[in-house]
């Protein structure tokens, strides 16, 4: 899985790493690969654990908010349906990571088989940011959308903001994509139409899924 990431990554590419400890081999991986090719790359990151990586390793960083476009940004993922819709709720920076996607021409979920299936996951909590100013809207509505919300003690972003995770399982893809239209809601955990390509190991063999591929 490892080599076949490796294989989109050029010199003097800006690259994104995300959250997550396959991320962080991918990024320990290329070091021992391929040393030149890692001293041309210009780095970013979302992830504060992964900037520490990155940071032992001696990558040239650089500010997520600095950087307009990623040539291609890796990340890590809860559930990847078929169809390239991520649910990344379990590590709560989503707001940065898909601030990422969005800036990068390949967004790279890599990923094991067991987390990827047909439809939606209703199993998984929906984790939104939510401002603290509007807690109480935040909560009503989730009642009244049939949520049950979960805060998480003693956690704020990096914008000072909140973070709960919403269940509800019967909640479907469309529930929730309007968790984000909801009162307060910085970003959900809900990454639709972002991921480019799924890279996972199966039984001894490298699957690399593309959007182009779909049918």
């Amino acid at each position: 899985m490892l080599q076949e990431a490796m294989k989109m990554i050029r010199p003097n590419m800006t690259v994104s790493f995300g959250g997550g400890s396959t991320v962080a081999r991918l990024a320990e991986y290329l070091c021992d690969e391929d040393e030149a090719l890692r001293k041309t790359l210009k780095v970013t990151t979302p992830s504060l654990e992964t900037m520490e990586v990155l940071n032992r390793l001696n990558y040239q960083l650089v500010a997520l908010d600095d950087v307009e476009t990623i040539d291609v940004a890796f990340d890590g993922c809860d559930y990847v349906t078929q169809d390239l819709n991520a649910q990344k709720c379990m590590g709560g920076i989503h707001v940065d990571e898909r601030k990422a996607a969005e800036k990068s021409l390949r967004y790279v979920l890599l990923t094991r088989p067991e987390r990827i299936g047909k439809t939606y996951n209703a199993e998984l909590p929906v984790c939104a940011e939510v401002e603290q100013d509007e807690e109480a809207l935040f909560l009503k509505r989730a009642g009244q959308a049939g949520f049950e919300a979960e805060k998480r003690p003693g956690i704020r972003t990096s914008r000072g903001n909140l973070l709960f995770d919403l269940h509800n399982e019967k909640c479907t893809q469309k529930g929730a994509e309007d968790v984000e239209t909801w009162p307060g809601v910085v970003g959900t955990s809900t990454f639709s139409g972002l991921c480019t390509d799924v890279i996972y190991e199966e039984c001894g063999k490298t699957i690399h899924l593309r959007k182009e591929d779909l049918k």
